[in-house]
């Protein structure tokens, strides 16, 4: 029925719009395909049905970072624990993320 996780996760907010793990779900699947402006939106989202937590505020983070709003990603989690984790991912993601849209189905680099 669900020809990806995007689609599968974008059923089920459709039939759960008020559920916190279903748009938490969809955003994660969004960024995963690039989608970084429709990922940011569906974490803040998630926010308001959910716990906010640091996984949340990294994976938020990243998204809006992607979406070229790498102050707004900053500004995201400054107020909790998660910054330097934060930073380290952020750095590592947008690497990986560079490598994969230069070499389109290649390999992923070792961290």
């Amino acid at each position: 029925m669900w020809a990806s996780p995007l689609t599968l996760w974008e059923d089920s907010v459709a039939k759960s719009p008020g559920k916190y793990r279903p748009r938490f779900q969809l955003a994660y699947a969004q960024f995963e395909l690039g989608h970084c402006a429709d990922s940011a939106q569906s974490y803040e989202k998630a926010s308001q049905l959910g716990p906010v937590d640091d996984q949340l505020l990294i994976d938020w983070a990243l998204a809006l970072d992607c979406a070229n709003r790498p102050d707004e990603a900053v500004r995201q989690v400054a107020p909790g624990a998660a910054v330097q984790a934060l930073r380290a991912r952020l750095f590592a993601d947008r690497n990986d993320l560079r490598e994969t849209r230069q070499n389109p189905g290649g390999a992923r680099g070792a961290r």
